[in-house]
C-alpha cells in the first residue's frame, strides 16, 4: 500500500525520532558498524562505475540522516528532507554539505528550490518504497513543474512487488518509469538489481529529454 498523504509525516517523524535516541546511525537492532556497511555496500551498487556520476549537480530527496551525500560534491549537493531530526544529524555529520527542510510529502514547494532548474540529477534511495501511488506520481508531477526536463532521476528501493505492507511498496523498474512518463518525456532508461538483507532491491536510472508531456 505504502504511506499516503495524511500520514507520511507523522510517520517520518516517529523514524526521526528512533534515529535520534540511537545516535543518528540506524533504528532497531542494527549496531552503528552495521549500519555504516549496509550504507557502503548500497553506494558502491548505485554509484558504481558509470551509474550515478558524484560531480553531477544534484538533489537528494529524502535524504535523511545525510547517509549518501557523502559520495557527491559538496558543491552540487543539495539534500532535503521532511523531518527537522533528520537533518540535524545530516548537518552535523556532513560539514560543508547544504540541506533544506521541505514541508509536503509531494515535494509540492518544488518550484520554489531555484536548484532544481540547473539540477543534472534527482536522487532518491529507499524513500519511494514507503509512498504511496498518490504520493509518488504527486512527487513526479510537482517536480516536473519546476524542471521540465533535461536531468536524469535516480532512483534506488526495494523492487519485488510481493514485498508490500502498511509501510512499504515493492515496486519494479518498469513501475516507476511508466510515473516518469506520465510527466517527463523520456530519453533512456537502464536498471540493475542485488539483493541486500534477503531483499531485491533495484536502481533505475531515467534520462528525461527537454520537453515535457501533459499529463494523462
Amino acid at each position: 500500500m505504502g504511506i499516503t498523504k495524511e500520514k507520511i509525516k507523522p510517520y517520518w517523524d516517529k523514524r526521526a525520532e528512533r534515529y535520534t535516541k540511537v545516535g543518528g546511525w540506524g533504528p532497531g537492532a542494527m549496531t552503528p558498524e552495521q549500519h555504516k556497511a549496509q550504507v557502503a555496500r548500497r553506494v558502491a551498487f548505485i554509484c558504481e562505475p558509470g551509474w550515478c556520476p558524484k560531480n553531477r549537480v544534484t538533489l537528494d530527496y529524502g535524504c535523511g540522516i545525510g547517509m549518501y551525500a557523502g559520495y557527491f560534491l559538496a558543491d552540487k549537493y543539495l539534500g532535503v528532507d521532511i523531518a527537522e531530526p533528520h537533518l540535524a544529524i545530516a548537518i552535523r555529520d556532513n560539514p560543508g554539505y547544504e540541506f533544506k527542510l521541505i514541508g509536503t510529502p509531494m515535494f509540492v514547494e518544488a518550484s520554489t528550490f531555484p536548484q532544481l532548474v540547473n539540477m543534472e540529477i534527482f536522487f532518491t534511495a529507499t524513500v519511494l518504497q514507503h509512498c504511496s501511488d498518490e504520493v509518488v506520481d504527486g512527487l513526479f508531477a510537482n517536480v516536473a513543474k519546476a524542471n521540465s526536463g533535461g536531468f536524469t532521476f535516480s532512483i534506488y528501493e526495494y523492487a519485488n512487488p510481493d514485498w508490500t505492507s502498511r509501510q512499504t511498496m515493492g515496486r519494479t523498474p518498469a513501475q516507476y518509469v511508466d510515473f516518469a512518463a506520465r510527466h517527463f518525456s523520456i530519453a533512456e532508461t537502464k536498471t540493475h538489481d542485488h539483493m541486500i538483507h534477503g531483499v531485491l532491491c533495484a536502481h533505475t536510472m531515467i534520462q528525461t529529454n527537454a520537453i515535457r508531456l501533459g499529463g494523462r
